[in-house]
C-alpha cells in the first residue's frame, strides 16, 4: 500500500481565511453550536455508512467498497489538477446523501445539510480519534491527535487575501516544487499546493490515515476532506467561475467544456466526454455519459456553476437523448444553492432521437427551498454500467436565460456575479478584503460588505506604467434595466484612469459612458450612469466593462464595489442616447451593538419618502428574517430590532433596499 500522496494544502490554508475573506458553507466540527453528543452522532453516521456498503473478497474477508474505491482510484485520478478536487467533491456528496437523512433534523439544520470540516491546526475531537468507534475493524488506528503540533504546515499563501491573489493572477507558487514546477494554469497550481499540504497532514496523523488505499476507513478522513469542497468552492469564487446569464453551451468549441463546467465520475470506469460520435443534435459535438468498460457501474456528472443572485424567470433549456438507460435515482437534472443537491427532472424514458426539455429554475428552486444565489449549480447526472450505444445519455445545446430585477447589486462578497477578467490586457482585477498591500494607495476596506475588486499596480502583469486590466459582464436583453450605479476608489499620488464602457460586442466597438483620471482622494465615490436606449432595447443584449489603467508608479491601485442595476434612470429621461451622470444616493446604515449576543438594533436614515425592504441573511445569501417588507416610510431616522433567538452564532448580513439603492452591513452573533 502506498503512502498518501500529498493532496490538499489548500484545504488547510483557505481555512485561515475564514475570518473575513472566507465565507464557507460548512461549519467547523468545533463550532460552538455542536455538542459532544452531536459530534458522536456524526461520527457514528459516518461509520454506519462505511459499514453499509460491504462485500467479500476471494479469501472470504470483509471488503469495504467505499474504501476500496478510494484505493483503486488512486492511480487513476489526475493528481495536481482540478479533476482531483472535483472527484473528492463527488465523493463527499455520496457520503452526505447517506448520512444527512439519518441525523436528527435539529443536527441536520445546524450543519446546513453538509458534513462539517476539521481544521488541522486544532486537535482531533476525541470521538473521531477513538480507534474502537472511529476506524473500521482490521485497519490501523490513528497515531497523533494534534498534527499541527509538529509545525509541518506552510499556510502563508492561503491566508485571507493571499489565497485569492495568488491564484487569481496565476502567480508561481514554489513551496512544493516537484508538483508546481511544470504547472501553467492557476487551477493546476492551486490543486498541486492543496495536494502538498494534504499529504503532509495525512502523514503526520499517521496510522491508517497515512495509507492512501485505506485512509477512508477512519471517520476523521471525511470531515478532513470536507476541506477539499470548501476550498475548491472558494477558489471558484476567487476566479469568477460562476457564469451570469444568458448562458449557453453547444460543446462545439473543441474537446473541452467551458470554464464554468466541471465533469466528473465516481470511479475510473466512468466516462464523460465531449465527442463527435453518436450524432450530436446540431453542430459537430455534444456531451455523452457512459462507462468505458462494460459491466462496471459508474456515476457521471456535469456541473454548471451559475451566478443567479437577483434574477427572476430563470429558465433552463437543453436537448437530450438516451440509449436504453434504466431508471435510477441517480439519473437526472439536479440543482443546488451551495448545499445538498435536489433532483428536479429524471433523465430516463427518452430514446435515441434528441428531444428538447425546458425547466423553470425559478419555480423549481422556490418549491425546494433553494435560493437563486451567486453560487448556484445545475448538475446533469447519469448512472450505468454499459458503453454507448447499449447504455448512456447525451446532452447538447444547453441554454439558460433570466431577467435581472430592479436593485440587483453585487458587492463581491459572494463572488463575481458574472463579471469576468478577459484576455488581451496586461493583468487581472483581484477580489480582496481589507486594505491593499501597498501603502498610501487603494482602499483600506470595502465600500459595503467585506470584499471589493481592485487593480494591484505593484503586481507583475498589471504593474505600471500605463498597463490595463479589463473586467467584462454580458448583459441579457432586458429593456427595463435603465441605469447602472457603482462605487469607485482611486487613491494614489500617481493614479491612472478608470473607464466604464458599453458595446454590443465583447471585444470591440466600446463607447465610454464614464471616466475618471488622477487621484480622487482616500474615499469611495459613487456614480450612476444611464444605459443608452439603443443598447437596452437591443434584443441580443450588450456588454459592460471597466478598464483600469495604471499610472506612472506603484501608487495607482484603484477599486470598484457594489455595482447595482436599476429600472429607473439617473436624472432626466434617457429615451435617447444621451448619457446622464449623477452621484449615487447614500444610505446611512449601522447595527449596534455589534458583535451582539441576543438582539441588536439596525438604524438607518432616509432622505426622502420611499418603500423600504430590510432583510437579514446568512453568508450564503439565504434569508433568515425580513424585518421590513416593502413598507412606505417617511424621511428621518428609523430603528428596527433584530432578535436572534434560535439562530446559531456566526456572521450575518443585513441589507437595506431604499431610495433606489442598496446597502449591506455585517453582524456578528456571539453568545
Amino acid at each position: 500500500m502506498k503512502t498518501y500522496q500529498v493532496i490538499f494544502l489548500g484545504l488547510l490554508m483557505a481555512l485561515l481565511s475564514i475570518s473575513d475573506a472566507y465565507a464557507g458553507r460548512r461549519i467547523s466540527i468545533w463550532d460552538s453550536s455542536l455538542t459532544n453528543a452531536n459530534r458522536t452522532a456524526i461520527r457514528d453516521a459516518i461509520m454506519n455508512w462505511l459499514n453499509s456498503d460491504t462485500g467479500v473478497d476471494g479469501s472470504g474477508n470483509t471488503v469495504y467498497n467505499i474504501v476500496n474505491r478510494h484505493g483503486n482510484n488512486d492511480a487513476y485520478i489526475h493528481n495536481y489538477n482540478e479533476v482531483f478536487l472535483g472527484w473528492h467533491r463527488r465523493y463527499l456528496a455520496e457520503a452526505e446523501a447517506y448520512i444527512m437523512p439519518r441525523l436528527s433534523s435539529t443536527l441536520r439544520n445546524k450543519l446546513g445539510g453538509l458534513l462539517p470540516y476539521w481544521d488541522p491546526t486544532t486537535s482531533i475531537p476525541d470521538v473521531f480519534f477513538d480507534s474502537t468507534n472511529a476506524v473500521l475493524p482490521n485497519f490501523d488506528a490513528l497515531v497523533r491527535q494534534t498534527p499541527n503540533s509538529v509545525g509541518a504546515y506552510n499556510f502563508s499563501r492561503f491566508t485571507a487575501n493571499n489565497f485569492c491573489e495568488n491564484y487569481d493572477n496565476g502567480n508561481s507558487v514554489t513551496y512544493c516544487t516537484a508538483q508546481t514546477g511544470s504547472r501553467t494554469r492557476p487551477i493546476d497550481k492551486f490543486a498541486a499546493d492543496l495536494e502538498c499540504e494534504h499529504n503532509t497532514v495525512h502523514g503526520v496523523i499517521g496510522g491508517v490515515m497515512a495509507i492512501s488505499s485505506s485512509s477512508p476507513a477512519a471517520s476523521i478522513f471525511w470531515i478532513w476532506h470536507a476541506y477539499v469542497d470548501e476550498l475548491y468552492w472558494e477558489y471558484e469564487l476567487c476566479n469568477g467561475k460562476y457564469s451570469g446569464l444568458p448562458y449557453s453551451q453547444s460543446f462545439d468549441n473543441g474537446s473541452n467544456v467551458d470554464i464554468y463546467t466541471y465533469l466528473g465520475s465516481s470511479n475510473r470506469f466512468g466516462r464523460v466526454q465531449v465527442t463527435t460520435a453518436n450524432s450530436p443534435q446540431s453542430g459537430s459535438r455534444h456531451l455523452t455519459m457512459d462507462t468505458n468498460t462494460n459491466n462496471n457501474y459508474a456515476t457521471n456528472e456535469a456541473i454548471i456553476n451559475l451566478s443567479l443572485q437577483g434574477l427572476s424567470n430563470v429558465s433552463l433549456s437543453f436537448w437530450w437523448k438516451e440509449w436504453a438507460d434504466e431508471p435510477n435515482d441517480e439519473d437526472g437534472v439536479f440543482i443546488s444553492d451551495g448545499g445538498p443537491y435536489v433532483r428536479v427532472f429524471q433523465l430516463t424514458g427518452a430514446n435515441t432521437t434528441y428531444r428538447q426539455q425546458t425547466l423553470n429554475l425559478s419555480n423549481l428552486a422556490a418549491n425546494n427551498g433553494l435560493s437563486l444565489n451567486n453560487t448556484f449549480k445545475v448538475k446533469f447526472q447519469q448512472h450505468d454500467n454499459y458503453r454507448i450505444t447499449s447504455d448512456g445519455i447525451a446532452i447538447d445545446n444547453i441554454s439558460i436565460t433570466g431577467t435581472m430585477a430592479n436593485g440587483h447589486c453585487n458587492d463581491f462578497d459572494s463572488g463575481w456575479d458574472s463579471w469576468a477578467n478577459v484576455g488581451g490586457d496586461n493583468g487581472d482585477w483581484i477580489r480582496r478584503s481589507g486594505s491593499t498591500p501597498s501603502s498610501n494607495t487603494g482602499p483600506s476596506s470595502a465600500f459595503t460588505g467585506n470584499h471589493y475588486v481592485y487593480i494591484e499596480a505593484s503586481t507583475t502583469g498589471t504593474s505600471y506604467p500605463s498597463n490595463t486590466a479589463i473586467l467584462l459582464k454580458q448583459m441579457p436583453y432586458n429593456s427595463s434595466i435603465r441605469s447602472v450605479g457603482f462605487w469607485y476608489h482611486m487613491y494614489g499620488s500617481n493614479m491612472g484612469s478608470l473607464q466604464f464602457q458599453i458595446s454590443t460586442s465583447p471585444t470591440s466597438g466600446f463607447s465610454t459612458l464614464w471616466q475618471r483620471s488622477g487621484n480622487q482622494g482616500n474615499s469611495w465615490g459613487g456614480i450612476r450612469v444611464n444605459i443608452p436606449y439603443s443598447y437596452r432595447t437591443n434584443t441580443d443584449g450588450y456588454y459592460l466593462r471597466f478598464i483600469g489603467t495604471t499610472g506612472s508608479s506603484w501608487s495607482s491601485d484603484m477599486a470598484i464595489d457594489n455595482v447595482c442595476f436599476y429600472t429607473s434612470t439617473a436624472g432626466r429621461s434617457a429615451e435617447t442616447d444621451d448619457i446622464v451622470l449623477t452621484e449615487e444616493p447614500t444610505l446611512d446604515l449601522r447595527g449596534y451593538p455589534n458583535p451582539f449576543s441576543q438582539s441588536t438594533t439596525i438604524e438607518y436614515t432616509l432622505t426622502e419618502a420611499t418603500e423600504v425592504v430590510l432583510t437579514v441573511t446568512d453568508v450564503t445569501g439565504r434569508e433568515i428574517k425580513r424585518l421590513v417588507n416593502g413598507t412606505s416610510q417617511q424621511p428621518g431616522v428609523h430603528q428596527v430590532v433584530f432578535n436572534a433567538e434560535n439562530i446559531p452564532d456566526g456572521v450575518y448580513l443585513y441589507t437595506l433596499d431604499a431610495q433606489g439603492t442598496r446597502k449591506t452591513g455585517k453582524l456578528i452573533l456571539q453568545r
